[in-house]
Formats: C-alpha cells, structure tokens, sequence
C-alpha cells in the first residue's frame, strides 16, 4: 500500500513538473522525393503523374496523426534562379503539408547558404543536411532521429558518427544521396539504423540486414507508406485522382506570380538563327496543311499552358511556341504573337527567307530528330515517331 503511494506521489510530481514518458516512436512512415525540379505534372502522355499539390492531398487522407512523413531531395536541377524559386516552393509545401523533415541532396547544396537558409526558415525548420552548416543537421520527430548524408559532399562515416551519436535510444533514419547500391551498402552493420531511403528512378523497397531500403521513384511522381510493424510497403501514384490541395494551390500560385514577376524568359541564353515567320505566314501556299495544323494539339500548344497558368514559365514555354532559345524567336504574346504554339517552324527551321522567296531559300525536311527536341523520355517515354505522326500527318517528311 505504501509502495503505491509513493509511487503515485511520483507521478504525481512527475506531471507536475512537465514530465511526460516518450512516445514510441512512429511505426508508419510516408516517403517522397527526387522532385528535381517538377513541382507539377509534364508531359505529352495522359493520365499524367505527380505534383506537390496532389501529394499534399494524399497525406491530408490517407496519413494517421502519428506517422512520420519525410520528403528527401534533389529538390532542384540546377543553381540558376528558378531553381532557388522551386526550392522556395517546396519549403512551403513542407510546412503546409506538415512534412516532419526534407533532406537536401547535393545537387541542393549548389545554392548558396544564404539561399538555402532561407529556405530551411520558409519551411519552419525541417530541412536537414548532415553535412551542412545552412541549415539543421539532425532533425528528431515522432520518436526518430533523422539525417541526410551525401557521399558527394564528404565522409559518410564521420556524418553517421555524429548522427548516431545524437540518436541514444531513437531509431535512426537516413536520406541518403546514392543509388539503391550505393544505400544498401550504407545500411549494412549500423547500430540504430532502421531505414535508409533514396532518390530512385522507381519506388521499390527491400529489406537489407533488418534495415529497410527504399527508394523514392523518379521527379515527384510517387509517394511511399512504410509500415514497420508489418514490413510491408505501398507506393501510391500521384495521378488525376488526387484533387490539388488548396493550401499546396496557393503556394504554386505565389510561385507562379514570382517566375513571372522576374519575368524569367527574358533571362534565358539565346542563341542567333534567321528569321521566323509564323505558321499564318505558310498559308497562302500550304493552305491545307496549316488548316489542319489548327486542329491540332500542335496548333493549340500554349492555350494548354495559359490554361495551367505555366505561360511564363521557362521550363514549359519553350516547348509551346516556335524559337524561345533563338534571338529571332518567341519572346511574349504581346511582342511576337504569331510565334505561340508548336509551328511549322518548330519542325522546319525559321521560314521568313522562305515565306519571301520560296524557291531560292529551301527548308530543311522535318523527320524523327524535329520532335525529339521536345518528345525527350522525362516527357514523352512512349514517343514513337510513327504512331505520334499520325496525329499530325500532313504529307509524311522523307
């Protein structure tokens, strides 16, 4: 009877003090990533995959209070401004999403500290970077403890000493910057370490030596559930049947208003080429042929991106309109209108030698290699020359 109350007094004084036992730690986790630059959907393929505003919703749905959500990088493709914009963007969706930590890649690491400081602040404090002084280097949540370790940005050792170190009882979970090799072999005999996840070209996730390796799936397009009791793990597609998520649409709109405020196309590199015309321009001799481009989705390519709110966004324009890498090409719908969508230039080469005196300046043939500029694997993995003709067919090139 004594022993009972001296230990209720116990508790007693425990809870009066603020003492709370810990929480175990999550058994569910939700794992995303390799953004690398795409924030929404591209591509010339139905249903289109992917999107930070289609994740958000997933986790708004489907994740329990008590599960870990980790977000690992690249976040980014390169150094150059939009790159810090999209970084920016995704920091908020962290916070919006209620991400527990996002791990930056090396190639994040290309911006500058400041930049990425900035960021970390955008996001509330979840981005984490092991081996980095801008921004948090371990991150603790819901009974974990988190690092992101790059071999490209020194010893993997030295920064898994210092992130176990800090774990005491935590089961430990790393963002590793490596290949599903590279990641297994870093799982291998580390005390505490219960998952390793990576960028990853498809989601996929196996057990090495009781540790679980998963791999994120290629730019955003998939989002992982992890259960740990069950060792069972799902990847969910982002396709059309997750809605945007209305925090996650406000962020993208204030991304959207930041690419065209700067007003981004007009930074981009140009390279000198002749003149263009404008596909109105062949009609008064291929009369038929730009009838029937019209209809199109060639001949309707950059209404898509106004519809989407992309038409200043450098990374979609240029394969909507004709030349926005050339000096004598697209540069706005104000200033050059006849160059919006996919036109016969696009194909052929700039026209308005051609237009002037069609039997002295020739256009070189169209084939294959006219739309493989565009019709790249990120964006077009099924593109086949021949079936895709057919959509667009006006007197096959030779």
């Amino acid at each position: 009877m004594k022993l009972g109350v001296v230990v209720l007094g116990l508790a007693a004084l425990a809870a009066a003090l603020g003492w709370r036992p810990a929480a175990p730690a999550a058994t569910v986790i939700w794992i995303g990533g390799n953004t690398s630059g795409y924030l929404e959907p591209c591509g010339c393929v139905k249903p289109m995959t992917g999107g930070i505003r289609r994740k958000a919703t997933l986790l708004r749905q489907q994740r329990g209070a008590d599960d870990l959500t980790v977000e690992l990088g690249p976040f980014i493709k390169d150094p150059l401004r939009q790159s810090q914009l999209k970084l920016d963007a995704m920091a908020e969706f962290g916070r919006a999403a209620q991400v527990d930590a996002m791990g930056l890649m090396a190639g994040d690491m290309k911006l500058d500290g400041p930049v990425l400081a900035a960021a970390n602040s955008l996001s509330g404090g979840r981005f984490v970077q092991s081996q980095s002084t801008a921004v948090t280097q371990i991150q603790e949540a819901k009974g974990w403890t988190i690092g992101a370790i790059s071999p490209r940005l020194g010893d993997p050792g030295t920064a898994w000493t210092q992130l176990s170190s800090a774990a005491g009882e935590n089961p430990i979970l790393v963002m590793f910057d490596g290949d599903l090799e590279a990641a297994s072999a870093f799982a291998a005999n580390r005390t505490g370490l219960k998952v390793v996840c990576y960028p990853s070209s498809s989601p996929e996730a196996k057990n090495v030596g009781g540790v679980m390796v998963v791999g994120t799936g290629e730019r955003g397009k998939y989002v992982g559930r992890l259960d740990l009791t069950a060792k069972r793990y799902k990847s969910f597609a982002l396709g059309p049947e997750f809605a945007d998520d209305s925090a996650v649409s406000r962020v993208m709109a204030r991304y959207l208003a930041r690419v065209k405020g700067e007003n981004l196309i007009a930074q981009e590199p140009r390279s000198h080429a002749a003149a263009f015309a404008g596909s109105k321009a062949c009609a008064p001799c291929h009369t038929k042929i730009v009838d029937q481009w019209t209809k199109t989705g060639h001949g309707k390519a950059f209404v898509t991106l106004q519809k989407e709110q992309h038409d200043f966004d450098p990374d979609c324009v240029k394969c909507h309109v004709v030349g926005k890498d050339k000096t004598t090409g697209f540069v706005s719908v104000a200033k050059t209108p006849q160059l919006q969508h996919v036109g016969c230039e696009s194909c052929h080469g700039p026209a308005r030698d051609h237009a002037k005196k069609p039997k002295v300046y020739k256009l070189a043939k169209a084939g294959p290699q006219s739309c493989q500029t565009c019709h790249v694997p990120d964006h077009s993995p099924a593109f086949n020359f021949d079936s895709y003709w057919q959509k667009i067919k006006h007197g096959r090139p030779k």
